[in-house]
């Protein structure tokens, strides 16, 4: 197949998605989730919050550039 036409085929394919399916027993509390943080205690957000705010959390390599704030709203309960 030359480039072109591999080029073409590709073009033509459709696109892949990933799918994560997490099941198991139900959870015995609710959660609480904020932005990327989750917890069963709103407590724990506050502080990874003010860890985040601090630079006390581990980043992703190649993130040494680039730092997202945090967001202003408010963390979310999940089943209530």
């Amino acid at each position: 197949m030359s480039p072109r036409q591999l080029h073409d085929h590709c073009d033509r394919r459709p696109s892949h998605r990933d799918v994560l399916k997490i099941g198991g027993a139900t959870l015995d509390r609710r959660r609480h989730a904020w932005w990327d943080f989750v917890s069963s205690r709103i407590e724990r957000i506050e502080q990874a919050k003010n860890a985040w705010r601090e630079g006390r959390l581990a980043g992703m390599p190649g993130d040494e550039i680039e730092s997202i704030p945090l967001p202003d709203n408010r963390p979310y309960t999940a089943g209530g």
